[in-house]
């Protein structure tokens, strides 16, 4: 079905493949790109930096430079010879403005191939409303130039060139939108944009009571002193990130260029800058408030494969306002600068409110600044309720009416004990008020809504996580499989399962997730577990009187690390905890608070910290 034209932000895709090795119950790191695994297990990407288009030693090609050309269909659109688009530098404005007009009124069905060459854009691409599109590359680039490092939104074009019409489209920095589309294909391409979206270096120099931090940049960024620096994120000498300074700017950071590769930061805060060294090394991120290179609304059926994102100033692909069925295979992320500490500046796969399927396949992700995979609908609450008519609000403001629509499930929880109350079918809408077939008894002002339709099915297999500040995946919806992935240094826990209901308000708790065969290792340096299932995304520790999460599967996985629990699981019900290699130097192999139903092996009993643990089963 076609949805209608709402507006929207943009998506986008990177490549890569990481082959398992699962003979052995355990994942293997080959990640194809010809690097080699150091004996602390960090993962080299080879002499190049990561040349797209390499094959693993199972012979699959990754990244967006595919070794064979596509086939295409007779009538088949080549952008070159039919549209006139032009290759290299230089070019963005007018690919651009040729762009933004045949996307927007392309026809059902179509092809549209972009041959070998670097595109430069200075405006996003637009498909809206359209089904069964195909948009192929081979060896080419979008080189996304034209953005301004700031802190708000990118403002219009008011180019006397480009139809007024047009303008409204190119207050963003992303690359594509996909709006109110079906059965969509984006494959073949790398992604880039042309500025610095972070710079990396190393501290020379601290003022920690005047909050004053030098700097010399390592990666050959380009500097002007002008740049609007986000946040400021530091790393050990290995790359992985350490969270010794972690800092958000309330407004921006003062920056002045000392020389062509030295700043001077200041107002950074005094007590982080004096954790700081001489050597530490440092990543400043740019805005992270700029648009995804890819948004996706209101759209079904998607394919994105054989992409290469290298850097971004925001997050990598976002799908939100009830999209259905999204498919990213051999998608990888990667710096192209071997010296750059992060690639992207926020989530790779940012998913909120897709239902359907997800499934995520054959990817490698390094570096980004948030989540490599974030899954979520909105939370919102009950206001008002008459009978079977119940008035709902976004508990952060921000009311959408793509939230929920007739015939959808709604679930209902209790706001202080988390306790399911039970579902019921929308039959009518009308703005914020929705008549339901049947509201369960306990409903109150202050329920808890999710929207049961938006949670998706997701499958993510033979997929790499490298070297992320965040979490490597954030799922938050039923029935979900994790397999044949590895995980190297998440600075925060590999896998998180928890709703939220304090800041980001996502939903929901986690039934009947299967997590086998995967490698971990040092992983959760600044979580409670590699694994953790907990009643909130930044208070692990937070329980409600009910068990949230049930039926969880990890089994047959590999986890090495000095000290932190393979596992961290709170207010969950039938757990099966075993068939695990586990290499924990010290501290415990898991702890559990407030579980009931757990299978552990006997073998690792005495390794697991249980408190208020009921009907524990050992094999």
């Amino acid at each position: 079905m076609k949805k209608l034209f709402a507006l929207g932000l943009c998506f986008i895709l990177v490549c890569s493949l990481l082959a398992c090795n699962t003979s052995s119950g355990n994942s293997e790191d080959t990640s194809g790109n010809n690097g080699t695994n150091t004996e602390d297990g960090e993962q080299t990407s080879g002499e190049n930096g990561g040349t797209e288009g390499e094959t693993d030693n199972s012979g699959i090609t990754v990244g967006a430079d595919v070794s064979e050309m596509p086939t295409l269909p007779d009538d088949t659109i080549n952008v070159i010879n039919d549209w006139g688009l032009k290759t290299g530098e230089g070019n963005g404005k007018y690919n651009s403005t040729v762009l933004m007009e045949k996307i927007l009124n392309l026809q059902d069905g179509s092809t549209v191939y972009f041959p070998e060459g670097t595109y430069e854009l200075i405006y996003p691409m637009y498909l809206q409303n359209k089904e069964n599109i195909r948009i192929v590359g081979y060896h080419a680039t979008f080189l996304r130039s034209g953005v301004v490092n700031t802190s708000a939104s990118q403002p219009p074009s008011t180019d006397p060139d480009l139809p007024e019409i047009l303008r409204p489209y190119t207050a963003t920095s992303s690359v594509m939108y996909i709006i109110g589309c079906e059965n969509v294909t984006v494959e073949g391409f790398s992604v880039k944009y042309d500025i610095p979206t972070s710079i990396s270096g190393e501290v020379t120099s601290v003022s920690a009571s005047r909050g004053i931090v030098e700097i010399e940049i390592t990666d050959g960024s380009a500097i002007t002193g002008d740049e609007y620096i986000a946040v400021i994120n530091t790393f050990t000498d290995s790359g992985v990130p350490d969270k010794t300074l972690e800092q958000y700017a309330e407004s921006k950071f003062e920056v002045t260029k000392l020389s062509d590769n030295k700043i001077r930061l200041s107002g950074v805060d005094p007590a982080g800058a004096g954790r700081l060294n001489t050597g530490t090394k440092v990543c400043l991120r740019m805005s992270t408030s700029s648009d995804y290179i890819f948004t996706v609304l209101q759209s079904s059926d998607l394919a994105f494969e054989n992409l290469t994102l290298v850097n971004s100033l925001n997050g990598g692909f976002l799908l939100e306002e009830r999209c259905f069925n999204a498919a990213f295979r051999n998608i990888k992320v990667q710096s192209d600068n071997p010296e750059a500490l992060m690639s992207l500046n926020a989530d790779i796969l940012h998913i909120a409110s897709l239902g359907g399927t997800l499934a995520v396949e054959n990817c490698y992700f390094e570096s980004p600044g948030d989540d490599c995979v974030n899954v979520h609908a909105a939370a919102y609450k009950v206001e008002n309720i008459n009978g079977n008519e119940v008035s709902v609000v976004s508990p952060r403001g921000n009311f959408s009416v793509w939230w929920a629509s007739v015939g959808d499930v709604i679930e209902f929880f209790h706001p202080t004990t988390f306790e399911s109350l039970g579902s019921a079918t929308v039959t009518s809408i009308n703005g914020q008020t929705f008549t339901f077939s049947e509201v369960p008894d306990g409903v109150t002002e202050d329920t808890v809504l999710s929207n049961k339709t938006l949670h998706p099915t997701v499958a993510i297999r033979n997929t790499g996580v490298n070297k992320n500040r965040a979490r490597g995946f954030l799922l938050q919806t039923d029935n979900a499989t994790v397999e044949n992935c590895t995980f190297y240094g998440t600075a925060l826990a590999a896998i998180l399962i928890a709703p939220d209901l304090d800041y980001w308000y996502e939903m929901s708790p986690s039934r009947n997730v299967t997590i086998r065969n995967n490698k971990f290792e040092n992983c959760g340096e600044y979580a409670l577990g590699v694994i953790q299932l907990s009643a909130d995304h930044d208070d692990a520790t937070k329980t409600y009187p009910t068990y949230i999460h049930s039926n969880i599967v990890i089994t047959g996985n590999s986890f090495l690390s000095d000290d932190i629990p393979a596992l961290y699981a709170l207010c969950t019900e039938n757990i099966d905890f075993t068939g695990n290699e586990i290499d924990i130097s010290r501290g415990n192999y898991a702890v559990l608070n407030f579980c009931d139903g757990v299978t552990l092996d006997e073998s690792i009993n005495d390794k697991v910290s249980q408190r208020n643990v009921t009907n524990v089963t050992l094999k």
